[in-house]
C-alpha cells in the first residue's frame, strides 16, 4: 500500500499500489514505477522441451535406486545417471 508522507493530495508518496506499481522519491519528485513483466506474465505457449523434460524426470524418479558402496559409505543411486538418461530419452522420444 502506498504511504502518503505529506498531507492528502500532496507531492510525496512511497510504497506500492495493489501490484500495479510503486512510488519512490526521485531527484525531481515522486516517480511511479511499473513492475517488469516476467515470463509468466507473457502469454506465450510453453516450450515443448519443458514437457519432455518433466516427463523424463518423472520416469527417472520412478527408477528404483540401487544401493552402492562409495568410499566406505552406502549410497542409493539411480542408474543410469540423469545426464545419460536424459540424452537417451531425447533419442527415444523425438
Amino acid at each position: 500500500m502506498a504511504k502518503v508522507t505529506r498531507p492528502l493530495f500532496s507531492d510525496e508518496a512511497r510504497g506500492s499500489i495493489a501490484g500495479l506499481g510503486s512510488f519512490r522519491m526521485g531527484a525531481h519528485g515522486p516517480q511511479f514505477i511499473t513492475p517488469v513483466k516476467t515470463r509468466k506474465a507473457e502469454a506465450q505457449p510453453r516450450p515443448a522441451i519443458r514437457d519432455k523434460f518433466a516427463e523424463a524426470k518423472a520416469a527417472h524418479s520412478a527408477i528404483v535406486p540401487e544401493r552402492i558402496k562409495v568410499k566406505g559409505e552406502w549410497r542409493d543411486i539411480r542408474l543410469p545417471r540423469w545426464p545419460e538418461f536424459w540424452r537417451q530419452w531425447l533419442i527415444d522420444h523425438p
